[in-house]
C-alpha cells in the first residue's frame, strides 16, 4: 500500500508558549512557519 502525495496545509495554528503554558494561539501561513523554523534551526547549528 503506497502513501500517495503528502498533504501540505495552507495555514497552521501555533501555540506561542511552553507546552502547558496558558499562551496565545495564532494561525500563520504554513510556508512562513516552515521558513521561520528553518531559520532558527540554521542559527542553532552555527551557535
Amino acid at each position: 500500500m503506497g502513501f500517495g502525495l503528502p498533504i501540505i496545509p495552507r495555514e497552521i495554528t501555533v501555540h506561542l508558549g511552553a507546552p502547558r503554558a496558558n499562551a496565545r494561539r495564532v494561525t500563520v501561513p504554513f510556508i512562513d512557519y516552515i521558513k521561520n523554523v528553518m531559520c532558527i534551526k540554521n542559527r542553532m547549528k552555527f551557535a
